[in-house]
């Protein structure tokens, strides 16, 4: 059960949609329910990405989700073309920034990805160059972050 804010609700996604940004929902932060409702779901196997500890749903602290658990993304090397892959990626607008350091509050858990190194046009973080999964001993004071324009794609 989650515990942050609830950032969609009346959520009715069609075959055609590929990102939950597509789905009609009843706007961003427009809820009346709890977190006892919380939804989860599995799209395929890729990569799961998603923002956390933002002030919107269109920026915060990244995180991957990878064998069972979600995990941040460490800051180095961290730039605005590996930020674009995770707005596109979330069906946002573009980056318009790329955090490093403690910007947003910490994450928790396993640092999954570090030296992050994308081109800006890959479909996926985890098409981008990076040593591996939970290979890095970043702390949690370098987790990545991002600001994605706000609109939805």
């Amino acid at each position: 059960m989650g515990t942050d804010e609830v950032w969609l609700d009346e959520l009715s996604c069609q075959s055609g949609d590929t990102f939950l940004a597509n789905c009609s929902h009843s706007g961003w932060g427009v809820e009346d329910c709890h977190h006892g409702q919380d939804i989860g779901l599995v799209c395929n196997d890729r990569l799961n990405v998603r923002v956390a500890g933002g002030s919107s749903p269109f920026e915060g602290r990244v995180e991957t989700y990878h064998s069972g658990a979600w995990g941040s993304v460490c800051d180095d090397g961290w730039d605005l073309n590996d930020a674009e892959v995770v707005c596109q990626q979330l069906g946002f607008g573009s980056a318009l920034q790329a955090f490093n350091g403690s910007h947003f509050p910490a994450g928790s858990g396993f640092t999954m990805l570090s030296e992050v190194d994308c081109i800006g046009d890959e479909t996926s973080l985890s098409f981008c160059l990076h040593p591996g999964w939970r290979s890095s001993s970043c702390l949690h004071s370098r987790d990545a972050g991002v600001q994605c324009e706000g609109v939805e794609i």
